[in-house]
C-alpha cells in the first residue's frame, strides 16, 4: 500500500507540501520493511518527523490566526498517541504491521485532505500572502 503524491494532496504552501511529501516517503520506507524490528524503526522515524512537521504547521496556524487550531492540535496529538499504542503492542506481542500501515495510510491521506487542505491551508496561504 503506497501513497502517490499528486495535486489533490497539495496545500499550496511549499514548505508544508515538501514536509507532506517527506511523510509519504517515510511511510513508503516503513511499508517496504522486511521485518518487525525494521518496521518499528521506520514507524519511530515517521513519528519523530511528524512531530516536527506538526510543530511547524501549528506555528503557522497560530501566527495566521487559524480559528480551529485546538481541534487540529488534538488530531495531531491523537495521531502520536495511536502510533505509540501500536509500538506498545510490540512489547505485548500483539503488534500487527498491517493494522499499523492501514491506520497510517488512512490518517495521513485523510488528514492532509480533510484538515490541512480544506481547513487550515486557505487561512495560512492568506496570511503568507500578506507577509510578502
Amino acid at each position: 500500500m503506497l501513497i502517490q503524491w499528486n495535486k489533490s494532496l497539495e496545500t499550496g504552501i511549499s514548505e508544508i507540501d515538501e514536509q507532506h511529501k517527506q511523510l509519504i516517503l517515510l511511510f513508503e520506507f516503513m511499508s517496504k520493511s522486511s521485518d518487525a524490528d525494521d518496521f518499528v524503526d521506520h514507524v519511530n522515524v515517521l513519528i519523530d518527523y511528524a512531530k516536527n512537521h506538526f510543530s511547524f504547521e501549528e506555528h503557522l496556524m497560530e501566527v495566521s490566526g487559524f480559528q480551529d487550531i485546538e481541534n487540529h492540535k488534538k488530531a495531531h496529538l491523537e495521531f502520536i498517541h495511536k502510533c505509540d499504542e501500536y509500538i506498545d503492542d510490540l512489547d505485548e506481542g500483539t503488534f500487527n504491521p498491517s493494522k499499523t500501515s492501514d491506520f497510517l495510510f488512512n490518517w495521513i491521506v485523510n488528514h492532509i485532505v480533510a484538515h490541512d487542505i480544506k481547513k487550515a491551508a486557505p487561512v495560512i496561504r492568506s496570511y503568507i500572502s500578506t507577509q510578502n
